[in-house]
C-alpha cells in the first residue's frame, strides 16, 4: 500500500539540548598540538572528551571552575591522522565539533 505523504505526520524529538557555549578548536587541522576553547555563560563543571572516528576515547578532561572561559591542549603528536570528535559538555547539555588531525 501507497503512503499518501500529504497525511504523513514528522514528530522530532530533541533529547540532547545543545551546549549554550561558544566552543572553537585551533588551529584545525591540527599538526602537533590543538587548544579547544569553551566559552560558557552557564553555570556548571564542563567536560571535555576527544573520540576517535570509531569511537574510541583517546582524551578526557574536566575544568577546574564552574564558570567563564576554558582552555585544553589536545597533543595529537600521538593521534592518527585522521577525523575526531570534540565533545564538550556541561550540566547535561553537549556540543561536538570535529578536529581534524594531519601529519
Amino acid at each position: 500500500a501507497a503512503v499518501d505523504a500529504s497525511k504523513v505526520v514528522v514528530v522530532s524529538v530533541n533529547e540532547e539540548e545543545e551546549l549554550n557555549a561558544d566552543v572553537t578548536i585551533a588551529p584545525n587541522p591540527a599538526q602537533g598540538s590543538a587548544t579547544v576553547r569553551v566559552a560558557s555563560a552557564s553555570l556548571g563543571v564542563m567536560s571535555i572528551t576527544v573520540l576517535s572516528s570509531i569511537g574510541e576515547r583517546v582524551m578526557t578532561s574536566t575544568s577546574p571552575g564552574a564558570i567563564g572561559s576554558w582552555d585544553v591542549t589536545i597533543q595529537t603528536d600521538s593521534l592518527a591522522a585522521g577525523l575526531y570528535n570534540v565533545i564538550v559538555e556541561q550540566a547535561g547539555r553537549r556540543t561536538v565539533r570535529a578536529l581534524s588531525v594531519v601529519r
